[in-house]
């Protein structure tokens, strides 16, 4: 029986009250008196620890949800407390070395309770970590079970390894699929592996190592399913497209070949992928790490019956291997095998709640922190949830915990096992589920957030850890002039808007630029081509998932002395200004590595159809405005010398108050009557480089530098806002 407490019973979960009677009234109090200094300074997830802890020392759960709400109402009116971090974290360690003191005076089961409640408070001790059967290996506290879990982790992560480095028989020649050569005006690309071929626009280099590396992630797949470790490939045919005035194009030629309904056009323009009348497939694919991701999910779609497990291998996989997430798939549509839609997260959340959202995007290890996020609140989805009939109704939330458990099921190496014995039918899945974990399905649940959340240690290890999470003086200087430029952009107010927000430093997606600004040092003659800069590819120096989720979601400038001056840069750019400026960012990461840098301010950030804000630059009233645009990849505008381009302006209006996608804007040496500008006019609808359009962002670019020391002035005509105006003055030179 005591074996299987300490098995079983989750830390957070309080004990059986008769395992709590011999427990002395007395070691609660010092436990209370941290709950309530942390509660003081805004601190209420810690605080709310210190509570689990007194639940577990014999707090009746009734008195413990008052305290609960007690503390949450004082934590809101309190400022965060982290400057207080250390004397806090070094008061949780005092109060949990005195209960620990306490442990061998105890009954078994009182014991085991008390034990809890130490680790909740600092999961160092050690004493504690003994009674519930852990021993400290390699630094890290575990038991028989959770050094198996660690052992078997390793193991996935050495089969990953050697999928990363499989060898893949390609066949690389032109391809005259007659799409292709109504596009393209000429051949394209083929490739073939095995079951799988690919007629793609890319080059044949391209086009190899993009089928390679998805081979791989597909044998990766497969393996963790069990099969043997061989090469494993979809039988499929693509043909792929890299933009969207591609892909539509193509839906216009199959419609017309009688390979598509014409009935079927304006729901597959907005999707990314449709199935031909021949068995084809047309998939829209903008960067190989997506494309990769689409091959896994149609190999696994046939081997795995259970959408809840489809969805978690496929974003498992695709995380790991590529460093993107899954695409989505349409399940209205299901029955008609058009699939592959990619839709993003719905609805405005509360602003932390968001900031958390966003960083789920990044990787395994956002989404980790997301569902973390959750769990501390009791607030993240069940796994019944993702207990669906289609793989595309699993979204968000219910992925990520799809995946997560795909993780855990990987951990226990109960995936493959589950796949046989669980079937399609979720009532016969959670008995198998709830035989496999040898505790109801009720529970499963709870063994789940024991193992997310025990890495993340007690309240001393949390607060050490936010500590660790401030910026540095160097990154202080670096986000002050970013939010400078920020508030200049965001001030000027036509219509009622939201308020903007402080930006903040992300130690993770700094972790991760750091990473590919280092993978870009190494492999420079990446580092000069476009999206070739934004990408990492598994057979190079320096690859990692981390680095290649930062490349894809970064800007990038090579050959700079300072963070600073690259910002300055790209705001001197189109499309590399636009996501520094963009209203919703909340959260940024950068690194640099010889003179290489590399800015995330994509992951974080709210989307802007959820937000009312413009965004101008350059800003009202702004003063010593470069005249000149600094050169880009791709070129904003095509077969144009960039050195002979002015400055840019951009106006970013979100849709919550642009519902009509036209903007006219007009600038003007002088004031608002003065000699119009002659500028490349690029909107969201007829875009100067249609390869890239940003949504929701209009620029002026001028045919010629603008002159020194001058006065210019931009009116945007904005439909059911009226015109807005505002000037800036360039500098001396």
């Amino acid at each position: 029986m005591l074996r299987r407490l300490r098995a079983f019973v989750p830390l957070f979960l309080a004990a059986a009250p008769a395992a709590q009677e011999g427990i002395p009234l007395a070691l609660r109090k010092p436990v209370e008196t941290l709950a309530q200094d942390l509660a003081k300074v805004g601190l209420a997830r810690e605080a709310m620890l210190a509570v689990d802890a007194l639940v577990h020392l014999g707090l009746d759960p009734a008195a413990a949800g008052t305290l609960r709400t007690q503390l949450n109402h004082g934590a809101e009116k309190a400022a965060r407390g982290r400057e207080n971090g250390q004397k806090l974290a070094e008061q949780a360690r005092r109060t949990a070395r005195t209960l620990a003191a306490q442990l061998t005076r105890l009954g078994d089961l009182e014991r085991l309770a008390a034990a809890r409640a130490v680790l909740l408070l600092d999961a160092a001790v050690e004493e504690a970590q003994s009674v519930l059967g852990r021993r400290r290996v390699d630094g890290v506290f575990r038991d028989a079970a959770e050094e198996a879990m660690a052992a078997r982790r390793q193991e996935v992560q050495v089969l990953m390894g050697a999928a990363r480095n499989l060898e893949v028989p390609i066949e690389v020649g032109p391809s005259d699929h007659p799409l292709l050569t109504q596009i393209l005006g000429g051949p394209g690309t083929q490739v073939r592996s095995g079951r799988l071929t690919l007629h793609t626009v890319w080059p044949p280099e391209k086009a190899a190592r993009a089928v390679r590396e998805g081979v791989r992630a597909c044998s990766f797949a497969a393996w963790l399913r069990g099969a043997a470790q061989t090469v494993h490939t979809p039988r499929l045919t693509y043909v792929h497209v890299a933009v969207r005035p591609h892909y539509e194009a193509g839906l216009e030629w199959m419609a017309g070949q009688g390979q598509l309904r014409a009935d079927q056009l304006p729901r597959l323009r907005q999707l990314a992928a449709a199935e031909s009348a021949k068995g084809w497939r047309l998939e829209l694919a903008p960067t190989e790490a997506v494309f990769d991701s689409v091959m896994v999910f149609h190999q696994e779609v046939l081997a795995i019956s259970q959408p809840w497990l489809l969805a978690g291998q496929c974003e498992f996989v695709s995380r790991g291997m590529l460093g993107t997430s899954m695409p989505t798939v349409a399940w209205s549509d299901w029955s008609e095998k058009a699939s592959a839609g990619r839709t993003s997260a719905s609805g405005p959340e509360l602003l932390e709640r968001q900031e958390f959202f966003r960083l789920a995007r990044a990787g395994l290890r956002g989404a980790r922190t997301w569902l973390a996020y959750l769990a501390e609140r009791g607030e993240d989805p069940a796994w019944s949830r993702c207990f669906v009939d289609a793989v595309g109704k699993i979204q968000g939330d219910d992925l990520l915990k799809a995946m997560s458990w795909v993780e855990y099921l990987h951990e226990r190496q109960l995936f493959a096992p589950l796949l046989k014995a669980g079937g399609a039918q979720p009532a016969a899945f959670q008995g198998a589920v709830g035989k496999a974990l040898e505790v109801p399905f009720e529970d499963a649940d709870g063994v789940w957030r024991e193992w997310l959340l025990r890495e993340r240690g007690g309240v001393a290890q949390r607060l050490d850890a936010g500590k660790a999470a401030l910026a540095t003086p160097e990154e202080k200087a670096v986000l002050a002039h970013l939010q400078t430029i920020r508030d200049a952009a965001l001030a000027l107010r036509p219509v009622e808007a939201d308020p903007p927000q402080q930006v903040g430093i992300d130690r993770g997606l700094a972790a991760g630029t750091l990473l590919h600004a280092a993978y870009l040092a190494a492999n420079p003659e990446q580092a000069k081509a476009w999206p070739d800069a934004h990408e990492e590819y598994p057979d190079r120096k320096g690859f990692t998932v981390e680095g290649a989720w930062a490349g894809a979601h970064s800007v990038i400038a090579p050959g700079v002395r300072s963070m600073r001056e690259a910002i300055d840069a790209w705001m001197a750019t189109f499309y590399h200004r636009l996501p520094l400026t963009q209203p919703g960012l909340l959260r940024v990461g950068f690194g640099m590595v010889g003179g290489m840098a590399v800015l995330d301010a994509d992951s974080l950030a709210i989307p802007t159809r959820d937000l009312k804000l413009l965004a101008v630059w350059p800003p009202a009233n702004g003063k010593g405005i470069p005249t000149r645009f600094v050169p880009e990849l791709p070129e904003p505008v095509p077969g144009v010398d960039q050195t002979t381009l002015g400055y840019p302006i951009t106006v970013q209006f979100s849709s919550g108050l642009l519902k009509d996608q036209q903007i006219d804007l007009v600038l003007r040496e002088g004031s608002d009557t003065g000699k119009p500008v002659e500028v490349y006019v690029s909107t969201p609808a007829h875009p100067t480089n249609p390869v890239l359009a940003p949504s929701d962002a209009w620029c002026l670019i001028p045919k010629a530098h603008l002159k020194p020391g001058t006065l210019y002035t931009v009116t945007a005509t904005i439909p059911g806002h009226g015109p807005v105006t505002w000037s800036f003055r360039t500098g001396a030179r």
